[in-house]
């Protein structure tokens, strides 16, 4: 709609405490756009090369990443090929 604004997330990214704070929020509000607005390019940038390997696009792996909340996950890197896993923590 013209004229129509998008809407800020809620919370604060004053310190590294409030970020994260707001970032697990809208995580567990699977909000993908606001979670793109709080997250660094660095972040986003590392979230895409990810993806390249299972061609999913940057969208397709906030949503998994919003899937895991309340989960305990850890990401790991095998040595052979290289390639980026989560897995369930032991």
């Amino acid at each position: 709609m013209p004229g129509r604004t998008q809407p800020k997330p809620t919370g604060s990214l004053a310190t590294p405490t409030d970020a994260y704070k707001t970032a697990y929020d809208l995580r567990k509000k699977k909000d993908i756009e606001g979670l793109k607005k709080v997250m660094t390019k660095d972040i986003l940038d590392f979230l895409k090369m990810m993806g390249e390997d299972d061609k999913k696009s940057l969208d397709d792996m906030l949503r998994e990443m919003v899937a895991l909340v309340g989960r305990q996950w850890t990401l790991k890197r095998s040595v052979t090929t290289g390639r980026s896993a989560l897995r369930k923590a032991q």
